[in-house]
């Protein structure tokens, strides 16, 4: 006689969960890019505000210049 063997069966292992620490993740993510591209400064001297920090303003630029370059190389290679 034959046994018959059952594969196994792919099943979603506590979804909530995984879908909990992927919003997690994504926020600290959000959270780095805050604290790396902002700063507080004081505006007369009482109130804080943010304020874009000056290592962003300097590296903007060249992100941008970069970014603009990539887009045009491939725009160029893409076939009519």
């Amino acid at each position: 006689m034959a046994q018959h063997v059952k594969a196994p069966t792919a099943t979603m292992s506590h979804p909530a969960e995984w879908l909990a620490l992927l919003r997690i993740v994504v926020g600290l993510y959000f959270v780095k890019s805050l604290v790396t591209k902002m700063s507080v400064v004081l505006l007369g001297g009482l109130l804080p505000i943010p304020a874009v920090s000056e290592r962003w303003l300097t590296r903007s630029p060249s992100i941008s210049t970069s970014s603009r370059e990539s887009l045009s190389r491939t725009a160029t290679s893409l076939p009519s």
